[in-house]
């Protein structure tokens, strides 16, 4: 993908970001993201997605604008949140307010943060000598589930922001805020003072 537009070869071919951590060349996590790319990811996506990761981007450009445009609209993001990376964080509202398909992956025992820990997510267990071939089995089941008719997305916010509407008619936009909060609960409606 360019900085604007998908590229006319990719405009035929589905995408599957993954949204995960990186790291430096030797490091550990680089290792296990290499290895989970070869051996989980690509056999478990290919050849109906084209898996791409932010490491794999070389067009000339604004690293970070490349990526968001990948998370915005790839067909598909795999979100690793093995490590609770900052950046995967990030990455992850972002694809969430894209209100685009996902999946979530994250190592069993890791404590999620309360406004993801209600999602679904695919577990794995480094201890479990088998978890690559579990896990590469589980993506394929929910990319076949994603991929059903009778699938749909789930609705994280319910009322859709559109960055240039708020520029356009901020009034609006406070309107709708305004909207929003007097429907929270505030702290006095759950006892506390």
């Amino acid at each position: 993908m360019s900085d604007k537009k998908v590229d006319k070869k990719e405009e035929k071919e589905k995408i599957c970001f993954l949204i995960t951590p990186i790291n430096s060349a030797d490091s550990e996590i680089r290792k296990r993201v290499d290895q989970w790319m070869k051996f989980i990811y690509k056999p478990a996506l290919e050849p109906e997605y084209k898996v791409v990761r932010a490491d794999d981007i070389s067009s000339p450009g604004f690293i970070t604008d490349q990526i968001i445009n990948y998370i915005i609209n790839a067909d598909l993001c795999i979100i690793d949140l093995t490590g609770m990376n900052s950046n995967v964080m990030y990455e992850l509202a972002i694809r969430h307010l894209s209100d685009k398909q996902y999946i979530h992956i994250f190592e069993q025992g890791t404590k999620l943060p309360f406004d993801i820990s209600n999602m679904r997510c695919i577990p794995y267990d480094q201890s479990n000598l088998k978890y690559p071939e579990d896990l590469l089995e589980e993506i394929k089941k929910n990319v076949g589930v994603i991929n059903s008719d009778k699938y749909e997305q789930p609705q994280i916010i319910k009322e859709k922001i559109v960055l240039n509407k708020i520029t356009d008619d901020p009034k609006k936009f406070v309107d709708l805020l305004l909207k929003h909060l007097r429907t929270l609960k505030t702290e006095d409606d759950y006892g506390d003072k």
